[in-house]
């Protein structure tokens, strides 16, 4: 099963308000940039916006929710588009994507369709990703969500409300199927299938069956039952991957190196029978940390509220920390284990999950209002709220580090000379490192120019921090602060932006390898979760797989030529 191509300049558009002119569409997107718009094309409830620079459509992706009362999807549009106009496009929509996270409806009119339904089921202002009515003619119908947490707000607002004229019911469908086994040949996952619901899967098929796995998420959730149940799961992930396992009964744990890929076909094995109940008893809740170029993975017990996306503010004291696993979240963490290791400062942190866009959720843009990670909430100072890792840094150590441990007094020096690395960081080195991990490692086209431009800028800026500790430990004062922990998460991967620290910025190795001895930094690169993209992960990576070692080789002779073709001569500063 081939992987469907995802545009990079056309976006797909739903949940459209009946009424939505082109020019409505136009001008709501141009309030969320400047660039060229080529061809819009609507339909009933969705349609499609075609920019003519893939630069422009990535800047309005997390944008447009609010257009006209409704919230608006915006995301990038899969499958191929013909030359001349949308072709097929026009008259259907993306292959709808399924979810585990279902509603159940009854009491609908003979006469509901699955628009009525998904109209309904939108005045819950959260996003609809399916619908179906029943073909029985009960008066049933079902309904899928992005998370669980939508899935429950959902049945909250909904349950009881008038549809057509009648009163319908609303609740969270238990029985949600992944897939329906087939005896004619192999067995599909929906579109929506991540490594959790394979394993799923496998356990309650317990049949030989193929499943096709499309996603794989960074962190992800699963419910697993019984050993024998567990060990079905762990054998589909080894017809996938030859991977080293080792289980102890009762507290089961997994300890395994394991890469995904976007696409991965995987075997589950004969095994219990598909009719076999689960025992009572025996479910326990796992949560497995994917690496994707190959970390050890640990699965570990956790609780049932664990499984669930964050829905709001937790904590009743202290600090709270918002994050993801990004180097701006790392600075955040990291500087929170080194108060607590000096203070004893407690801190509570949620992980907030980027790829779902949980951080425009409305309970988090009223602590951080740019809709980004990290930000903080001091529930000791009346749930003041602070956003940006530079103004969090500040923050903390101004009220939480009286001895200047991570540091230095306001009237000194060394502030202003922290302050001014700092913004170094912010405003030069975070940049433009993030858009050579763009080009350079995650695009699909691979644009030269963009490549030398964006990985030549973040090379100059090595050079100009590997002057500054050619001669010292730390970058200021002659000790580890936060001067070094705003660095820390951007040089600890600097590797995926193809930077070799070890070969041309020995004094920033150097500085990196100090910082990282130190538990509390350890501890802090471990919340939410621990990078697979450091310097040390992509090392091993390239060292223990053959695939990933050869991509590297190529991307290598990539930005070589790239550099050749422009003329890039490395300078600094």
């Amino acid at each position: 099963m081939a992987s469907t191509e995802v545009s990079a300049t056309r976006l797909y558009l739903g949940n459209l308000p009946k009424g939505a002119t082109k020019q409505d569409v136009e001008a709501h997107f141009a309030t969320h940039g400047t660039g060229e718009i080529t061809e819009i094309k609507l339909m009933n409830g969705f349609g499609f916006i075609e920019y003519k620079d893939a630069m422009d459509a990535r800047d309005v992706v997390p944008d447009g929710s609010d257009f006209m009362g409704e919230r608006l999807t915006v995301q990038f549009a899969r499958g191929s588009r013909q030359r001349e106009g949308f072709g097929a496009h026009e008259r259907s929509a993306p292959r709808p994507r399924r979810t585990i996270y279902r509603m159940q409806i009854t009491g609908l009119p003979n006469d509901t369709s699955w628009q009525d339904l998904k109209d309904f089921a939108r005045q819950s202002s959260l996003d609809v990703v399916y619908s179906e009515t029943g073909r029985d003619g009960n008066g049933r119908g079902f309904v899928e969500f992005e998370t669980a947490a939508d899935l429950k707000t959902a049945v909250e607002k909904l349950d009881n409300r008038e549809f057509k004229g009648q009163r319908v019911n609303c609740v969270a469908d238990e029985t949600a199927v992944l897939v329906r086994p087939r005896a004619d040949g192999p067995t599909e996952c929906l579109q929506m299938a991540t490594t959790a619901d394979l394993l799923r899967v496998a356990i309650v098929l317990g049949a030989t069956a193929t499943i096709i796995a499309i996603e794989a998420l960074a962190v992800i959730t699963m419910k697993t039952a019984a050993i024998g149940h567990l060990r079905v799961a762990v054998q589909l992930m080894n017809t996938a991957h030859p991977v080293d396992v080792t289980m102890t009964p009762t507290d089961e744990s997994i300890r395994r190196p394991i890469r995904m890929s976007t696409v991965v076909p995987m075997t589950v094995p004969h095994g219990t029978s598909p009719h076999e109940k689960v025992a009572t008893g025996h479910v326990k809740v796992v949560r497995i940390l994917v690496r994707t170029i190959g970390e050890e993975v640990t699965a570990s017990p956790q609780t049932k509220e664990d499984m669930s996306e964050p829905t709001g503010l937790i904590a009743k004291s202290g600090i709270e920390l918002l994050t993801f696993g990004t180097p701006n979240g790392y600075k955040i963490s990291i500087l929170l284990e080194e108060l607590k290791e000096a203070y004893g400062k407690e801190y509570t942190w949620q992980s907030v999950n980027i790829l779902k866009n949980t951080q425009k959720e409305p309970w988090f843009v009223a602590a951080g209002a740019n809709g980004r990670i990290p930000a903080i909430v001091d529930h000791d100072r009346d749930g003041f709220a602070v956003f940006e890792g530079l103004a969090i840094l500040g923050y903390l150590t101004r009220r939480y580090d009286p001895e200047h441990k991570f540091s230095f007094p306001v009237d000194s020096n060394e502030y202003d000379e922290a302050e001014t690395w700092m913004a170094w960081q912010h405003g030069g080195l975070g940049p433009m490192q993030g858009q050579a991990n763009h080009f350079f490692r995650f695009t699909k086209e691979k644009i030269p120019y963009g490549i030398q431009r964006y990985v030549g800028e973040t090379e100059r800026l090595y050079g100009v921090l590997n002057a500054r500790l050619a001669d010292r430990e730390y970058v200021v004062g002659g000790k580890f602060s936060i001067a070094d922990i705003n660095l820390l998460g951007w040089v600890n991967a600097a590797s995926l932006a193809g930077i070799d620290l070890e070969g041309q910025f020995p004094h920033v190795q150097s500085w990196l390898e100090r910082c990282l001895a130190r538990p509390a930094v350890q501890k802090g690169f471990a919340v939410p979760n621990e990078s697979s993209f450091t310097n040390a992960a992509v090392k091993k990576a390239i060292e223990t797989d053959p695939e990933i070692k050869k991509q590297t080789e190529e991307l290598a002779k990539l930005l070589k030529d790239a550099k050749e073709k422009y003329g890039y001569k490395y300078a600094s500063p």
